[in-house]
């Protein structure tokens, strides 16, 4: 699976070790990197981790357009999976990662971003 894909889980999965990400059904995974034919690294809920390929599905939004704003300020990500970009940039909304973090595509980088650097309240599965 290529970087940059976004995933839904399917199942839960409880970690047995620190490097590895925690799920829970119908979180949605942003994925940094293919660790072998059963494993999968990417960021979710702000943490980053390894997590098995078969507990996840391509992710595909019911929203039949993908909404484009401007960010209303900059932000400059600290953490592998964030998009940083600058006020004024035009940003591909994807998708709603929680009520706090959206996930989108900027000058053809992917990533999360804080939902209050866009404007209004987008409903987005």
């Amino acid at each position: 699976m290529d970087p940059g894909a976004v995933v839904k889980a399917l199942f839960d999965f409880e970690t047995t070790d620190e490097s590895e990400l925690p799920l829970c059904a119908g979180d949605v995974i942003t994925v940094t990197e293919q660790v072998d034919a059963n494993w999968l690294k990417g960021t979710c809920n702000g943490q980053t981790g390894s997590f098995p390929s078969n507990f996840v599905a391509l992710y595909q939004s019911t929203s039949s357009s993908t909404p484009k704003v401007k960010a209303q300020e900059s932000f400059v990500g600290s953490h592998e999976g964030d998009l940083s970009f600058e006020a004024g940039d035009e940003i591909e909304v994807l998708h709603s990662v929680d009520e706090n973090w959206l996930y989108g595509k900027c000058k053809g980088l992917s990533g999360i971003f804080p939902a209050s650097c866009v404007p209004g309240q987008l409903l987005l599965s």
